[in-house]
């Protein structure tokens, strides 16, 4: 097996999700590490945003094969974060501008589940199941994934891979932020109480469409193992853009998914037809009005999976969006891979 990593650094966040994963990784990754005679360096993230410091600066990702991340999206997130902001700076080009595109990073991110939904590894994998994730990571498999970079007031805020959410995801995670006792019940909990508040949000979107897309939010078939539009949206220059569009409304939900975003909770994703790979973000509008709406999206998004054929949502395919909030009324903030970002206008590219 060719490219198979023989020396690994392995991220360890020990406070998420349900506090295991650092029992994950001893019990269930480590052995099958040492049976295939793989060096790793085990690091405990300590406070928010060790995962990215570590692997921004300093040397820890010096002559590894890749970084190995065990707990939730949120550790993802950092790690993907600090290994592009590496990779910017290497390159010279500032990240804060938001017209620039980041250069990618040449360093593999493997993910050992370890979190409280795990979006990220199932959305790639088609599983959260521990072993598989680890064998897939010995075996030496990768996928070319999208990030999107999520600009506000002149500096990257963040990186998402796997949504951006504003309205009822994001003021649910600010309410279960909240509730961390309560462990992963917090987001029932939460979900709950903003489906009886039932509040939406006037705003304004700029979408920028690619000119000719390799495929469409309502396809029926999902990204899989050796997808053909991942393989052509890699093997071309990046797909021209189209004509910007202005868009209006009282929304409940704004999502930007940059993948499936299937896990547990949502099996059939977010967006069920998104792609890893195809350079675009699928833009999801909920209409406010009426707790009828919400209720039959999140019903759908978590069971039936076709939620997108609702008369209420509107999705479209974007490589880029920009998100105007209106100067007067209630704002809420951004869900940004179940981390919180405050800023209301936000563009994402």
């Amino acid at each position: 097996i060719t490219g198979r990593p023989k020396r690994l650094l392995v991220i360890v966040n020990p406070v998420g999700g349900r506090k295991r994963a650092n029992q994950i990784y001893l019990n269930k990754v480590a052995p099958i590490f040492r049976r295939a005679a793989i060096h790793t360096q085990v690091v405990q993230t300590e406070y928010r945003g060790h995962g990215r410091d570590l692997v921004e600066n300093g040397d820890r990702v010096t002559g590894v094969d890749g970084v190995v991340v065990v707990g939730g999206d949120g550790l993802v997130n950092e790690v993907v974060t600090g290994l592009l902001l590496r990779a910017a700076q290497d390159a010279g080009i500032d990240p804060h501008q938001p017209d620039v595109t980041l250069p990618p990073t040449q360093i593999r991110i493997g993910i050992i589940p370890g979190g409280s939904t795990d979006a990220t590894c199932h959305g790639t994998h088609g599983t959260s199941d521990v072993v598989t994730a680890a064998l897939h990571i010995v075996m030496g498999d990768n996928r070319d994934v999208d990030v999107a970079a999520v600009h506000a007031k002149g500096q990257l805020q963040s990186v998402a891979t796997t949504m951006v959410s504003y309205g009822y995801f994001g003021d649910l995670l600010e309410t279960s932020e909240r509730w961390r006792k309560l462990g992963p019940s917090r987001y029932l909990v939460s979900g709950v109480l903003q489906f009886l508040r039932n509040r939406s949000y006037e705003g304004q979107l700029s979408v920028l469409a690619p000119a000719a897309p390799l495929a469409h939010p309502s396809d029926s078939k999902s990204c899989c193992h050796q997808c053909g539009v991942c393989a052509k949206a890699s093997a071309k220059t990046p797909a021209s853009s189209g004509e910007w569009q202005q868009l209006s409304g009282k929304w409940s939900v704004v999502t930007s998914a940059v993948v499936s975003c299937a896990c547990r909770l949502t099996p059939h994703g977010i967006s069920p037809s998104a792609h890893l790979g195809d350079g675009c973000t699928d833009l999801i509008l909920v209409s406010g009005g009426s707790r009828f709406r919400i209720l039959s999206y999140l019903y759908r998004t978590s069971f039936t999976g076709n939620a997108l054929s609702l008369n209420h949502v509107k999705v479209y395919r974007v490589k880029e969006v920009h998100f105007t909030p209106k100067n007067h009324g209630p704002k809420s903030l951004w869900n940004c891979d179940g981390e919180q970002l405050n800023e209301p206008a936000l563009r994402i590219k």
